[in-house]
């Protein structure tokens, strides 16, 4: 796909969490970038940041998140707007969607022949996620660790 407008219309897909919940999952393809964006109704939940470059694909961020905002209607953060108050979060970590979404992330590197799938562990990520190299490590990932293991690296050769 191209960096033109005809990757500025995403490619629509589903996920369903561990309980059956699903999630609609927008996936924006171009020749050097890849963003996925996954919504609960229309709740931001997930998203996965990636840079393809010399025939390997670069994951900049994979993230789930913990606290996503969660507004009951348009009224509501209209109201919220006007009286300063906050919206009620909801943690959306532990659902497997980040793991459905790296397994999507593989396909499709896959798919598109690239070498390899890189990228950084870095200290924020680790001190809020310790099992982050465990888990990578049981996707196929090797992970090399800084001294500390403050920070580190990811990689996964593509057959």
């Amino acid at each position: 796909m191209s960096d033109s407008t005809d990757a500025d219309v995403p490619e629509i897909l589903f996920l369903t969490d561990i309980n059956g919940r699903a999630y609609k999952l927008l996936f924006y393809e171009y020749d050097t970038a890849w963003k996925l964006w996954l919504y609960d109704r229309k709740i931001h939940v997930a998203k996965v940041d990636c840079v393809v470059l010399n025939g390997f694909l670069f994951i900049g961020n994979l993230q789930v998140f913990d606290e996503a905002k969660v507004w009951q209607s348009a009224f509501s953060r209209w109201l919220a707007a006007k009286c300063g108050l906050e919206a009620k979060t909801r943690n959306y970590q532990h659902l497997n969607l980040g793991t459905q979404l790296l397994n999507l992330v593989i396909q499709r590197a896959k798919e598109r022949k690239l070498i390899g799938i890189t990228g950084n562990l870095f200290p924020r990520d680790l001190q809020v996620n310790p099992d982050l190299p465990r888990w990578y490590r049981s996707k196929g990932f090797q992970v090399t660790l800084e001294k500390g293991n403050s920070s580190g690296t990811i990689e996964l050769k593509l057959p």
